[in-house]
């Protein structure tokens, strides 16, 4: 959606989340810079142009593997071409590694993801993990409804649905268990994502 259609503050939805996204309504939102990374970086980085020109360059096709990129490199041969930035939570001892994927290879996971049968098995995916009632997916990114940023809007969905809401659910229970997974990101086994999906 182009940020001139926004809608102004009213009282309908602020945002939606992607699973209610067409295939082409999909990849035009993950191919904007701002949901490229949400890595906090300064201002002056920007991510629309360089996204847009390697989208052009490497068409609507995802990558084979086979492809080169530089005369003795191709793409299987991409084991670390992203960028790692180290992060740290709350100031305290864990240093997260957080990566910046390499553009060429994201725009193809994109190309990919949003071709209209990959699309639709993704969001067949997510309609059978709703299921359980008990269990509410939480981080799902959105798209904003509004002038404000899409990272905006996702946090605004956050404070709205676990901080204001577990103000509610602490009138029926007296205890709350909260955990977070120590350096989860470098330990998920990617292959599980694709069982789950199939």
């Amino acid at each position: 959606m182009d940020e001139d259609n926004r809608i102004e503050e009213t009282e309908g939805p602020r945002s939606r989340p992607i699973t209610d996204l067409s295939h082409v309504e999909a990849r035009g939102f993950f191919l904007k810079g701002e949901n490229y990374s949400r890595i906090q970086l300064p201002r002056y980085f920007h991510f629309d142009d360089l996204l847009d020109e390697v989208a052009g360059i490497i068409g609507k096709e995802p990558l084979t593997g086979e492809e080169p990129l530089t005369p003795r490199l191709t793409v299987r041969d991409c084991d670390g071409v992203n960028y790692i930035l180290m992060g740290n939570k709350n100031g305290e001892y864990a240093w997260r590694p957080m990566s910046l994927v390499h553009p060429v290879l994201y725009v193809s996971l994109v190309d990919a993801l949003t071709k209209p049968d990959n699309w639709e098995k993704a969001l067949k995916a997510f309609e059978r993990f709703r299921v359980n009632l008990h269990l509410e997916c939480m981080s799902m990114p959105v798209e904003s409804l509004t002038k404000q940023q899409n990272t905006a809007e996702q946090i605004s969905r956050w404070w709205q649905d676990i901080e204001q809401k577990s103000i509610v659910l602490a009138l029926d229970y007296n205890f709350m268990f909260r955990t977070d997974i120590t350096d989860c990101y470098p330990s998920i086994y990617t292959h599980s994502i694709s069982w789950a999906l199939h």
